[in-house]
């Protein structure tokens, strides 16, 4: 169990990370963003993870991956390779509390079958 422990404390400030810079990349009206990055199989690096940012809410505006978030989201997959957890696929969704300036986060991953 402290394998995973200690993989929740690495990986920890670089959710903060993405989900920030998820919410500064969106438009200020935007009440939610999702952001689903998609990995190939055999590629962990930059090339091999497709990234798409949306609104939950269908508002149109479109979004680009930025550097910050690519690179952090980088850094998650790597670090999940070398614990031996390759995703597939992770969801980034932010949403703002009602009547807040604060967002709540919730991360999803899909992992390659065994």
């Amino acid at each position: 169990m402290a394998d995973k422990s200690d993989l929740l404390a690495e990986q920890a400030p670089i959710d903060r990370m993405i989900a920030d810079e998820l919410i500064l990349a969106t438009p200020e009206w935007w009440e939610s963003a999702l952001l689903e990055v998609r990995a190939s199989r055999d590629d962990q690096r930059s090339s091999g993870l497709a990234y798409t940012i949306s609104s939950p809410d269908g508002l149109s505006d479109h979004v680009e991956a930025t550097e910050e978030i690519q690179g952090a989201v980088l850094r998650l997959a790597q670090l999940h390779a070398r614990r031996g957890h390759p995703w597939r696929c992770v969801r980034y969704h932010v949403r703002r509390r009602h009547g807040s300036d604060d967002w709540d986060t919730q991360i999803t991953f899909e992992y390659w079958s065994q």
